[in-house]
């Protein structure tokens, strides 16, 4: 009795060693899995949630550009068309998309506007919304998947020692099983923790993976944001290239221009107007209500910002008598323009509509 009394305090500490417990060693690799979804979930998160949105804007614009057809070419997406008004389609779509209108509402006012034909492709069928399910499912999946994979694996009922005294013949002294499990123990041990780690690798490695692919991803998109930034004198060049461009009817290349400039100061308001009259030509020839709508803001935002760019105070002037059928609103702008002392020469070209525009509103004409 003694003997066995002293093979079994030979044998608690043994016994008592971390790496003897399995259900302790379970509850180490669930929590090192834990927090590796965590990690992985958390960095491709941080990814989606901070990164610059001017990638995801640039996906959206030229999926957009490839579904919307050119509105006066045959079967020709506005991206691959040259004509004036298929840029003016794209400026409309890029500013549309910067301003945080969703694809939906984009498509819905083109479709307003020239009806269901505008659209090469239907929308939705990128198949965004699929790649999209297919990465969370992968972000989520493996790491979770190993999760549960170690808590079945736990659960399991640890095997019966071959050694125990309940399972020693009689022709073996039981005084001699301290050296047995001193001898076996290791082995078994180190195959139970092989057999662990060489899963708990894989999971751990395809959850690496994500890490890194959210922190390469994350770094990517800082790195290949576009740069957009113009000097002073680079922004005063371009416009006034522009605006000559504008006035011998290069519409499409004008527009390049002052988009660029825009993409660069949003509120630069030489370009806004512009940009907007532009628009506003390439709505009426279209008979485009989206087109006429977005540049009828712009020559409206640059009246705001510049209050003093009589540019601004006449194209808007003359959009509001022609287009919105507001002559008191026209008289306002074209009272500020006047007030400016533009050209001689440019005055005499909108006179027909400027002395429209105070007869409608029932005003003597000023010149």
């Amino acid at each position: 009795m003694a003997k066995i009394l002293g093979t079994q305090t030979d044998i608690s500490p043994i016994a008592e060693e971390p790496g003897l417990r399995p259900g302790r060693r379970a509850l180490g690799l669930r929590a090192k899995l834990a927090v590796l979804a965590l990690l992985a979930v958390a960095s491709v998160g941080v990814y989606l949630g901070v990164s610059p949105s001017r990638t995801t804007d640039a996906q959206r614009i030229s999926y957009l550009e490839s579904i919307v057809k050119c509105p006066n070419c045959i079967s020709v997406s506005t991206k691959d068309a040259n004509s004036a008004s298929a840029f003016a389609l794209r400026t409309f779509i890029t500013q549309m998309v910067h301003q945080g209108a969703s694809n939906s509402q984009i498509i819905d006012q083109l479709v307003a506007t020239y009806g269901p034909s505008v659209l090469l492709v239907p929308p939705g069928s990128n198949g965004g919304r699929a790649l999209a399910g297919a990465g969370i499912v992968l972000v989520l999946g493996i790491p979770l998947g190993g999760l549960l994979y170690y808590r079945r694996r736990a659960r399991r009922p640890a095997p019966e020692p071959e050694d125990s005294p309940s399972s020693s013949a009689g022709g073996e002294p039981l005084g001699a099983s301290p050296k047995r499990e001193a001898s076996e123990g290791p082995g078994r041990i180190r195959s139970a923790l092989g057999s662990a780690s060489l899963a708990q690798k894989l999971v751990g490695t395809a959850g690496v993976l994500l890490i890194l692919s959210g922190g390469g991803l994350l770094a990517y998109g800082a790195l290949s944001k576009p740069s957009t930034a113009l000097s002073p004198g680079e922004i005063a060049t371009r416009l006034s290239a522009a605006e000559q461009l504008a006035a011998v009817g290069s519409d499409t290349q004008a527009l390049q221009l002052f988009s660029s400039v825009l993409a660069a100061d949003p509120r630069q308001p030489e370009a806004l107007a512009w940009n907007g009259w532009l628009l506003r030509q390439a709505g009426r020839k279209d008979n485009s209500k989206a087109l006429l709508a977005a540049g009828i803001a712009q020559m409206r935002q640059s009246v705001t910002i510049e209050p003093a760019y009589l540019y601004g105070r006449l194209f808007y002037g003359i959009s509001l008598y022609q287009d919105s059928h507001d002559a008191k609103g026209a008289v306002e702008q074209f009272r500020a323009y006047l007030a400016l002392s533009p050209p001689k020469s440019l005055t005499n070209q909108v006179k027909p509509t400027i002395d429209a525009a105070f007869a409608a509103a029932k005003l003597p004409a000023p010149l």
